[in-house]
């Protein structure tokens, strides 16, 4: 595992930015207790983050898994019968790492409403160019990104896309 510090972060960070903004997900910083809505056309097992619009499994799995087995696990989810479930960006796992928790984390803002977060490494879908065998992973034990091989065991949490309309959920 390697981490990622320095440049890089603050090079994913900018252009995180700007992907962000490029697809409407502006981040705007919120009350954590207003960030997020629990769905309950989901049963209450999935979370919208308003500053993103992203809709996040409440509960993601523990269940250690090589990187194309998170990508299969999320495109077979069913939530209350709603599917379209993926592997995040990287800057979309990163965009729920709060830096100032300190760790063992979970790195997660104050009063969220996830459940089961474990204070580990989490799949991304971005593969690290420098190496088409290695990705990113959300370090939720550090609050920052990092990557490995795609054949390491690390969870998946799955996402949706933003919904324009809320009657979509």
């Amino acid at each position: 595992m390697r981490n990622v510090w320095g440049d890089k972060i603050v090079l994913l960070a900018l252009v995180g930015g700007l992907c962000l903004a490029d697809y409407g997900l502006e981040v705007a910083p919120t009350a954590a207790a207003q960030r997020f809505t629990v769905l309950a056309a989901f049963n209450n097992e999935a979370v919208r983050d308003n500053e993103t619009g992203l809709v996040w499994e409440k509960s993601p799995s523990s269940a250690a898994l090589t990187w194309d087995e998170a990508h299969g696990s999320c495109m077979a989810k069913n939530i209350s019968g709603k599917r379209a479930w993926r592997l995040p960006s990287s800057l979309e796992l990163a965009s729920l790492l709060d830096h100032s928790v300190a760790a063992p984390g979970p790195a997660l803002p104050p009063d969220h409403p996830f459940r089961n977060v474990r204070s580990s490494y989490y799949w991304s879908a971005t593969t690290d160019f420098n190496s088409p065998s290695s990705t990113w992973l959300g370090a939720f034990s550090e609050g920052n990104v990092g990557g490995d091989v795609k054949n390491g065991r690390y969870p998946a949490w799955c996402v949706r896309d933003p919904m324009k309309n809320a009657d979509q959920y």
